[in-house]
């Protein structure tokens, strides 16, 4: 029998020198680094080289964003150990080398390389924590529950059931209110819903919810607090307010005159009106002139909100365009003051009822112990925090046990989540630590200033740049700098995507996206063939009835259509006729195949479900929209209306529909003949039906 030949392994790809300094285990660096240069590749070879250098799992703490993150970085670390226990001797020389190891070919390095899976494997506790910021808190509150002022095994809700426990506790607060006769919390939801819709109501309150704390902060009634930030006066309605600037002590009224004389001298249809305007506005009285300010700014301004043409072109009115602008933003502040009162105090009465959920929610939560993903943090600052009097005493437990921190993500961290990771290495730059001896004590940080998108969680850009200017500040003071680094070249990306990001940079600016002045460029790591990224210019909507799709080369202009705007048809229409000519044609000499196109929309909206329809009246496959509303389609409801009315015979809104869906064929008019004033008697309607 012959041997079976050896498949002959290949040798690692070896991390860039940028990336070796990254991996440096010794040094504490903040690397920028896009998505696609091997930020991952870097941070998992930092883990094994600490490792390798004897520190010990339970020492180590890495800090990632999303729990996908934390699991691939820990899949791949444990992939490659226990690749490390079965590999040759040369072919384990190279994988050391590939990471940077600087004693790749020292066998006592080697044989400590087969032996860290079954240490990792064996270390107490939860030995090698690579986590989400998240998850850290919930284990760091776990530890000390009495301390953080929670109830020992309180549980972390997941955004599911964070979002399912706010609607009930809405629903009980507004049944609770309407029975106990609380009227005053139902009107103003009453009043807010009538400026904003129920979704925008809904997700108000939810955010309320989320800011308990600063609401809470608030001493007595929103309003007055309210109009005091606004700048406004605590008493009255605005009107007052609007009289006095529409004195003539309050603006120039000389030049209002000046401005009227020349546009009369002038001459010309517009210009006679404006003078016209002028003098019938400075004519009337104080209410005459606040009820006429509306009319006064349309003399000066387009519907656009820019001032008229002769306004800045005719020689005479153009020396005057300083007045102009002037008043024109004193009179419309003025026209506007009624408008900023009424908002405010609805705004106020808005507040009022999230205070009042929120109290709720808080409440709901202490009584059966439970945190959402805000209150682990707030809870874990707090409780790291010296000014609570057991922050100090918590860090020092803590300082006895993590010597190196990882942060992955760093741009998607907020303020407060940025509180927690200084206050775990504050003793990194204090030369010594509870140890009691001199420790190479490391902080290792990767983020990109382009993927801070988080911005309704706190994060920006501006966040990771303060954080990095208070960690090299404090490395420098301590004789140990917190050195950054820059990877440039992307493995993922082809030149002319990498090229349109910098060109968008350059464009804008880096200050306009909350970059640094001087922003890393990118490079391809290797020339990809074809790709390229072509813009398009952008479609402006119709505004004159009839006109909608002017401009479709399919003539396609549907009645049925009316639900959303020209610009966005017409949009649709030329995503979906490229598509079918990429499918038919090809590209770039290669054939094109209906799953071969991705089509990411900014929301999955209207625009999306036209696509699909677009997309389907060219003849192009296409799989939809990628997350279904299974509650959405009538026929689902109609089907769950059923359930529900098995479930609760005494349910009369399920009854009612399920009597007048295909199911059951009731008409509206039957349901009306049938049902009484107190409701639907299932026997009664059953036995009709």
């Amino acid at each position: 029998m012959s041997a079976k030949p050896e498949t002959k392994q290949k040798a690692p790809p070896k991390l860039s020198p940028d990336q070796q300094r990254g991996a440096d285990p010794q040094a504490n660096r903040w690397m920028s680094a896009s998505a696609g240069t091997g930020k991952t590749q870097v941070l998992t070879s930092r883990i094994l080289r600490l490792l390798l250098d004897g520190v010990s799992p339970c020492a180590i703490l890495a800090i990632t964003f999303t729990k996908a993150g934390a699991s691939e970085m820990a899949r791949r670390i444990r992939e490659k150990l226990a690749k490390w226990v079965q590999l040759e001797e040369g072919m384990l020389r190279l994988e050391l080398e590939a990471i940077g190891h600087p004693s790749h070919s020292d066998p006592a390095v080697l044989a400590k390389a087969r032996t860290l899976f079954a240490t990792v494997i064996d270390a107490p506790g939860r030995g090698l924590a690579i986590q989400t910021i998240h998850s850290f808190c919930q284990s760091l509150l776990a530890a000390f529950p009495d301390e953080a002022g929670l109830a020992p095994g309180f549980r972390a809700l997941e955004d599911r059931q964070i979002a399912l426990l706010k609607r009930e506790v809405l629903a009980r607060e507004i049944a609770g209110a309407v029975e106990s006769g609380n009227a005053r919390f139902v009107e103003r939801l009453q009043a807010a819903s009538l400026e904003w819709d129920e979704g925008t109501v809904t997700s108000f309150l939810y955010a309320c919810a989320d800011a308990a704390d600063a609401l809470d902060a608030i001493r007595g009634d929103v309003r007055p607090w309210l109009r005091a930030r606004f700048g406004l006066s605590l008493e009255g309605d605005g009107i007052a307010d609007s009289l006095a600037m529409c004195r003539d002590e309050a603006f120039d009224v000389g030049a209002l005159r000046a401005i009227a004389a020349a546009a009369a001298a002038l001459g010309g249809k517009k210009r006679l009106a404006l003078a016209d305007g002028i003098a019938v506005w400075l004519a009337g009285g104080d209410q005459a002139r606040t009820e006429g300010l509306a009319e006064l700014l349309a003399l000066f301004l387009t519907s656009k909100g820019e001032l008229r043409a002769h306004l800045t072109k005719d020689d005479e009115l153009g020396q005057l365009q300083p007045a102009v602008e002037e008043l024109v933003v004193h009179f419309a502040a003025a026209e506007r003051m009624p408008r900023e009162y009424a908002t405010a105090d609805m705004l106020a009465d808005a507040l009022e009822a999230g205070r009042h959920f929120a109290r709720a929610y808080v409440a709901r939560k202490r009584r059966e112990g439970l945190v959402d993903f805000d209150d682990l943090v707030r809870l874990a600052a707090r409780l790291l925090d010296p000014a609570t009097g057991l922050g100090d005493w918590i860090r020092f437990k803590l300082d006895q046990r993590i010597d190196h921190i990882l942060v992955d993500e760093a741009q998607d961290t907020n303020e407060a989540q940025w509180s927690i990771v200084r206050s775990l290495t504050e003793e990194f730059f204090a030369g010594q630590g509870a140890k009691g001896e001199e420790s190479c004590r490391t902080l290792f940080v990767v983020g990109d200033y382009k993927q801070a998108i988080y911005g309704f969680q706190g994060t920006s850009p501006e966040n990771f740049e303060a954080a990095f200017r208070h960690f090299h500040d404090l490395g420098n003071d301590a004789g140990r700098p917190v050195d950054p680094v820059a990877i440039s070249d992307n493995f993922r990306s082809s030149p002319p995507v990498l090229e349109a990001v910098d060109a968008v940079v350059a464009t804008l600016g880096p200050e306009a996206l909350g970059l640094p002045p001087h922003p890393v460029s990118h490079m391809a790591f290797a020339d990809k063939a074809g790709g390229s990224v072509v813009l398009w210019p952008p479609e402006p909507g119709v505004e004159e009835a009839g006109s909608d799709d002017e401009g479709d080369d399919d003539g396609e202009d549907r009645a049925d259509e009316g639900w959303i705007d020209s610009a966005s048809r017409r949009v649709a229409n030329r995503i979906a006729r490229q598509v079918k000519a990429w499918i038919d044609h090809g590209l770039d000499g290669e054939a094109v195949r209906p799953g071969d196109v991705m089509v990411l929309v900014r929301k999955r909206a209207e625009f999306a479900a036209l696509l699909v329809t677009r997309m389907q009246a060219h003849g192009v496959p296409v799989a939809g929209v990628d997350r279904l509303r299974l509650h959405a389609p009538i026929a689902v409801q109609d089907l769950l209306a059923a359930a529900r009315f098995a479930l609760q015979p005494l349910d009369d809104l399920s009854l009612a529909a399920l009597l007048v869906s295909p199911l059951m064929g009731w008409s509206h008019a039957e349901l009306a003949e049938h049902g009484s004033a107190d409701g639907l008697e299932p026997c009664r309607a059953c036995r009709a039906w």
